[in-house]
Formats: C-alpha cells, structure tokens, sequence
C-alpha cells in the first residue's frame, strides 16, 4: 500500500512539472520524483523544488521580481547545510534562470551587510589603506613607548609595553594569542601601577574597567555569553547525533541580540 501511494504521488509530481521545467530537464526531474517522493521529507523537497520553478515561471512579474521573491523563500526556508546544497543544485537544473538564482542565493545578494561579493570587494579595496594605516599607527607609537611592566601568566613572565595616548589613559600592549579573561586580568594587574589604560583586543578596545561580560558582549556585537553559546549550537553541524545547522534560528538571534539591530551604538 506504501508503494502505491509512493506511485501515485510520484506521477502527480511529474504531470506538475511538466508545465514547470524544460524539456531538456525532464528525463532528470522524473529521476528526481522517483527518488524522493516514497517518503514524507522528500516530497517536502519536491515541493520545494516545484515552487520555486512556479516563481521563475511567473511571467506576470519582472526577472527581478521572481529573483527577489524565490530568494526571499529561500531564506526563509529552515534549511540544513544538506538541504541548502540539494534545493540549491535542482534549482540550477530545473528553473528557468535557476544559474541566476542560485548564485544569488549563495552571494546572500539582499543581505542588510551586503552580499558576499560586495563585501569581498570592499576589503579588498581597504586592505592597502589599512595596511597603510597600521604601518602609521605602529611608527607613531614606536615613539610614544614610555616603559613596559612584567605580569605573570601560566607560570609565564610577560612583557607588556606600555604608551602615551592623545587621551587620559594609557595604552598597553597585549600578547597574541591571549583569551578574553587571561588579557583582562593582566589590563587589571597593569591599571593597579599606572593608572586607567586600555589595549585593543582584536579590533575592539578592551579598558582596565571593564567586567568580563560588558567586554564580551562590546566583542560580539551586544550578544550576551548566554546569546552566543545560543547562536554557536544552532550552527553546530553533528549528522552522527542527527544535528544539523539551524541558520533560521542564527539569524533570528542575529536580528533580534545584537546592538545593531537594537538601534543601538
């Protein structure tokens, strides 16, 4: 009885995109049918699949459009790593325009940050100015270098530089490779000598007077520790424990914990 209903759903499948998919693609999208529509999750696939062909197939909206909304679709679709990859390989193969779409889908073209390729050329374009940029910061504060102090880490002896500012605090220099609390404690242990100073830990200022959690959330962008472990575990990937990436949860958590989206600075 399982396979007669698996029969009769497969040809529905097939007679459907028979108005949907080119000719030249239908030996394959019928292979398609065949191989998914026994059980419950693939035709969930082929649904999937045969709507975003409808979308591309809608003469009454522009090219634009029909790219914008599939995408739009798309990203709302709770897809796996696995399941990105397959929607994303049938919509190539069986939509009109689907090179399109799909290469579109995989640049997050509409994304608020802007998509991948565009970002890609910014820091390309910025990558000399920066370098130029740390090479002055680096001469000039070769020459505001006013002494060093020694903290103990690990049974370690550490050498910190210490400098000048244009402000009332100092800067000190923190070692590579160091975590979040190991630096934060030596910038305490240094502050008890000269006073308020801060470092910079990568790429955002860490002060003397800082908690753990205020320099952390500064470090991710207003998520709270209990926020990141929640956006870490919807983007675990474990296929042995039946886990996979849950991108509509990393995204919610994106929109929803982050200073930016809050309105704040």
């Amino acid at each position: 009885m399982i396979m007669e209903i698996g029969k009769e759903t497969a040809e529905s499948f097939k007679n459907r995109g028979r108005c949907l998919i080119q000719e030249e693609a239908l030996n394959d999208f019928d292979e398609m049918v065949d191989n998914n529509s026994k059980s419950w999750r693939g035709v969930q696939y082929l649904e999937s699949v045969l709507s975003y062909c409808q979308i591309m197939s809608d003469e009454s909206l522009t090219l634009e459009a029909r790219l914008r909304k599939a995408y739009d679709q798309f990203q709302d679709e709770d897809h796996s790593g696995r399941t990105a990859m397959m929607t994303l390989s049938a919509i190539r193969r069986f939509c009109f325009n689907g090179q399109r779409l799909s290469d579109e889908i995989e640049d997050f073209k509409y994304d608020i940050n802007g998509s991948l390729s565009e970002r890609r050329k910014r820091e390309e374009f910025f990558r000399p100015i920066k370098e130029r940029e740390r090479k002055i910061r680096d001469n000039e504060l070769e020459h505001r270098i006013v002494g060093s102090l020694v903290t103990m880490r690990n049974g370690k002896l550490i050498e910190h530089k210490i400098y000048t500012t244009n402000g009332g605090m100092f800067r000190v220099e923190l070692p590579y490779g160091e975590g979040l609390e190991n630096s934060l404690n030596a910038l305490k242990e240094i502050s008890k000598h000269v006073g308020l100073c801060y470092a910079m830990f990568n790429n955002f200022p860490l002060f003397s007077f800082d908690t753990e959690e205020r320099a952390f959330m500064r470090k991710e962008n207003g998520m709270t520790k209990a926020d990141y472990a929640e956006f870490m575990e919807a983007l675990r990937y474990d296929p042995e424990n039946g886990k996979e990436m849950d991108f509509k949860l990393a995204n919610k958590i994106l929109k929803e914990r982050t200073w930016k989206h809050l309105g704040k600075k």
